[in-house]
């Protein structure tokens, strides 16, 4: 065998999944092999072990083998190098016993590890710091004691080297001239220097950099050319005439009166994305658009009385805050593509708009028209009034019946459904008056005559304790064309009764067979139908009855379900939260031999609308 290759080191790029590495040199032995991770970033080294971190293949073959990793994530990541050299230790171990024969194997692997070790020098004295070969007057030894804080240099016979305090290097200057900082090294002791300059520049004195800090005097009158301030604290300056141009970076406090002479241009800020908080006191100018459609409820920390232009890309809610957030008319603002707000801070993260202006030119608040209960007109339902709108200009949202005096465009109603359940109601911030529209539940159908079952009535839905109740419709009876009472409630300005459910019809097409009749019509719609030989069909609209079940026998079908009762309330003190309750609809008529099952009735529903000032 032999050495033919002088390469004994390899280097990978770590990235976390490779696992097999492959080493291109012979060595002998599996300890052979050094194998190092490098952290790019930091240089730090470590070193990996055989067995626990890596296995070796390939012992003893001239073209060398692999370093399998075991595992690559923890010891070769991406960021890393992975180092492989060999690493042989400087030993002979080859024993020849006299008078044998000679072991020409052996022998050779005897040279072979010899070469090896060589190479091995090699490469590390190639890593290492050389003179000129021509140079023989420099001694390999360091001469002296190391001690901390010292440095290496070679001594003033250039013979050999030493270690020196950095002050025992000698004296040297930075320079010459009228404003350069010169300072000579004696000893330990730094003699101290005045930079000066012209009579409108900065003048430097006192203080030795140890026990003092330099005096910075400013003269009466400075000029500035192509130079950059950062930072700092400006008291009492008058700007006349000149121009700024360039770059003022940091944030400066100006305290005092500054004059500017001349116009003062601010720059757009980068735009911000609208957030819960949107820091527009860390806008990078005073002029900021805001993107997105967030609800923002506060605009960051910043020193009271900083500015801000704000222009909106989109539609978002301001959300008013008697502190934090302050909007015109103390309401929240729905934003619009274009609007302008103008927003002064007050400090510890408070805020107020002075101004806003809508990108339509439309004022936030503006009084449209004056009514009274005369302008009110109503939808018919029978003879029942059950509605209401008002005849204003421009078609503002509905007036409650019985308001009178100015109403003008504000915010918009607040609409809260429950289409079933309980819970509560919680009356919104800042609203004056709500009306509550209440609808029972429908009864459900009658099945058939032949042995079904009648349906049951539908639930009563409340608004508040002992405030509002709607009754629900009573349940559609089995073959009968005769009702209960229909169903109304108690407590509303408007009470309507729920429509009654019809009953079956005698015949269908000539034929001794019956059908369901049809449920109660509810405020909100119809109730549910029966067709030939089929269940009757539940109620479609909140609070309708359900339709009755036919019979294909000789017996009559199912009567619908009355529609529960529909109240509506104009409650003008709310109070700050009412409890609730949706009635479900009644369930129908069971099925039995030729009667098939009623629907069911609709569940009821409540609406709460909040208006505002």
């Amino acid at each position: 065998m032999t050495v033919s290759s002088e390469t004994n080191k390899v280097t990978y790029n770590g990235n976390g999944v490779t696992t097999v590495l492959a080493y291109t040199f012979k060595v002998l032995a599996q300890t052979d092999l050094l194998v190092q991770k490098r952290i790019t970033a930091t240089g730090a080294i470590t070193d990996l072990i055989l067995t626990t971190d890596y296995t070796v293949s390939g012992v003893g073959e001239e073209a060398g083998g692999n370093v399998t990793l075991v595992d690559p994530v923890t010891d070769a990541p991406a960021g890393s190098q992975i180092v492989i050299r060999r690493n042989m230790a400087l030993k002979q171990e080859t024993d020849y016993t006299p008078y044998d024969t000679f072991p020409a194997e052996d022998h050779e692997t005897a040279l072979d590890r010899l070469t090896m070790i060589c190479q091995q020098q090699v490469e590390a004295l190639d890593r290492s710091i050389k003179f000129d070969p021509s140079i023989s007057t420099i001694s390999p030894t360091i001469i002296g004691t190391p001690l901390a804080g010292y440095t290496i240099r070679i001594n003033v016979a250039a013979d050999g080297w030493e270690f020196v305090n950095l002050l025992a290097i000698g004296a040297y200057s930075f320079g010459t001239g009228t404003g350069i900082l010169v300072q000579t090294l004696s000893g330990n002791t730094a003699i101290v220097r005045t930079m000066t300059g012209t009579a409108n520049e900065i003048t430097v004195t006192g203080g030795d950099g140890v026990s003092a800090n330099p005096t910075w005097a400013l003269p009466t009158a400075m000029t500035f050319t192509g130079k950059t301030v950062t930072g700092g604290t400006f008291s009492g300056i008058t700007v006349s005439g000149g121009t700024f141009s360039g770059t003022i970076a940091g944030s400066p406090t100006y305290s005092g009166l500054i004059t500017f002479s001349a116009a003062v241009n601010h720059a757009k800020g980068s735009d911000i994305a609208s957030a819960t908080s949107t820091d527009i006191g860390a806008a990078t100018g005073n002029y900021v658009v805001v993107t997105g459609t967030t609800t923002i409820t506060s605009f960051g920390t910043v020193v009271a009385g900083t500015q801000r232009i704000v222009r909106f890309s989109g539609a978002l809610l301001l959300t008013h805050h008697a502190t934090s957030l302050i909007l015109p008319t103390a309401a929240d603002i729905t934003t619009a593509t274009g609007d302008v707000a103008n927003m002064v801070s007050e400090g510890s993260g408070n805020w107020r708009c002075t101004s806003y202006t809508r990108a339509t030119g439309a004022a936030l608040a503006a009084t449209d028209a004056t009514i009274s209960t005369s302008d009110i007109t109503t939808n018919d339902a029978s003879t029942t009034k059950h509605g209401w709108l008002a005849k204003v200009p421009n078609d503002i949202n509905q007036v409650p019946l019985g308001l009178t005096g100015a109403w003008g465009r504000q915010k918009a109603p607040t609409i809260t459904v429950y289409t079933s359940g309980s819970g509560t109601y919680t009356t919104p911030a800042g609203a004056l008056y709500i009306v509550s529209e209440v609808q029972a539940a429908g009864g459900g159908g009658g099945s058939g005559n032949s042995g079904g079952g009648a349906g049951t009535d539908g639930g009563v839905s409340t608004f508040g304790t002992a405030l509002i109740s709607a009754t629900g419709g009573a349940g559609g009876t089995i073959g009968i064309n005769a009702h209960n009472a229909t169903a109304s409630g108690t407590g509303g300005d408007i009470n309507i009764k729920g429509g009654e459910g019809a009953g079956p019809a005698n015949t269908y097409a000539g034929l001794t067979y019956s059908i369901g009749g049809t449920g109660g019509t509810s405020f909100f719609g119809g109730g549910g139908s029966c067709v030939y030989q089929a269940a009757g069909t539940a109620g479609s609209a909140p609070g309708s009855g359900g339709g009755g079940g036919a019979d294909y026998g000789i017996h009559l079908g199912g009567s619908g379900g009355n529609a529960g009762g529909y109240i509506k309330k104009l409650i003008t003190s709310p109070l700050s939260t009412y409890a609730y309750a949706v009635g479900a609809g009644g369930a129908g008529g069971t099925a039995a031999s030729t009667a098939l099952a009623g629907g069911a009735g609709a569940a009821g529903i409540i609406i709460v609308t909040a208006y505002y000032q």
